[in-house]
């Protein structure tokens, strides 16, 4: 069976159910790729699809699993960023901020992110920490997370969910008129 047996026109297609929500379907059709990939950079990214599905959907056997092979797969110490960064995001959610917060804070604390090539990861980092920020009731340390990640990249593709987090922490704060200004830029 050869590589083109995994489209990326499939690939992208479950990554879009899974970015509307969908994990059901989109960790299905991850997994039924899965079977037929060969390529190894394609299967990490698949993995990495299953390892944000399963965490989602609270299925932790597999993602258990899939994170043990995350861990033979070549540069272990990488994949180990991204599969924390994926549980964080998934702890947000799950209003767990600070088991999230702590996973956050110790990739923020690796060599990866001072490099060039993980800028984008590191701002993502960032804007989740000042999320989980807020759950945990904390505006002022919220807002200079949130602050770094829109410095890093102004037009990001958190900005929207920055300046609403903004905002909240502004209110919590009593600052309205600030407040108002970040809510009217979204």
């Amino acid at each position: 069976m050869d590589d083109a047996v995994v489209s990326e026109e499939e690939i992208e297609s479950a990554e879009r159910l899974r970015g509307q929500g969908d994990f059901a379907t989109a960790l299905a059709l991850t997994q039924d790729m899965l079977h037929r990939v060969r390529d190894e950079d394609t299967r990490m990214r698949l993995l990495f699809d299953v390892l944000y599905c399963s965490t989602r959907l609270g299925v932790d056997d597999l993602t258990s699993e899939t994170i043990q092979e995350l861990e033979q797969l070549p540069e272990p110490k990488m994949s180990r960023v991204f599969v924390d960064f994926i549980q964080a995001v998934s702890y947000i959610a799950f209003g767990r901020a600070q088991e999230a917060l702590h996973l956050i804070e110790a990739n923020l604390k690796t060599e990866f992110m001072e490099r060039e090539d993980f800028r984008v990861w590191k701002y993502k980092h960032l804007a989740y920490k000042g999320s989980a920020l807020i759950w945990l009731a904390r505006p002022d340390e919220a807002l200079t997370s949130l602050a770094s990640a829109h410095t890093l990249y102004p037009d990001g593709e958190r900005e929207t969910a920055i300046l609403i987090d903004q905002a909240n922490c502004l209110m919590a704060l009593d600052r309205y008129d600030e407040a108002y200004s970040a809510a009217s830029r979204v």
